[in-house]
């Protein structure tokens, strides 16, 4: 297995429990385990999140399911399931 660092810029929009989520980046060291030598070292991913437990005034925490496609020059690659808590 390899180890990378990266650097993304990523946005949120949100209608009431869901969020659409949208992701760029761009591998800084190290190697993607699926790159070669025509792949990018940037990459996209988008995908819709659903939040159970909306972070509000008294709560910081927001756990959330989601399912993202990420792509290599907006090709998409893969499909990602996720499951994980956003601390506001």
């Amino acid at each position: 297995r390899t180890t990378y660092t990266g650097l993304s810029f990523v946005h949120t929009t949100w209608i009431r429990n869901w969020s659409l989520h949208g992701q760029v980046g761009c591998y800084l060291n190290g190697k993607h385990p699926k790159m070669w030598d025509r792949t990018s070292r940037f990459y996209e991913r988008f995908g819709l999140r659903y939040h159970p437990f909306r972070a509000q005034a008294g709560r910081k925490m927001s756990p959330y399911i989601g399912l993202y496609s990420k792509g290599d020059g907006f090709i998409a690659q893969q499909l990602e399931l996720s499951i994980g808590c956003c601390i506001f």
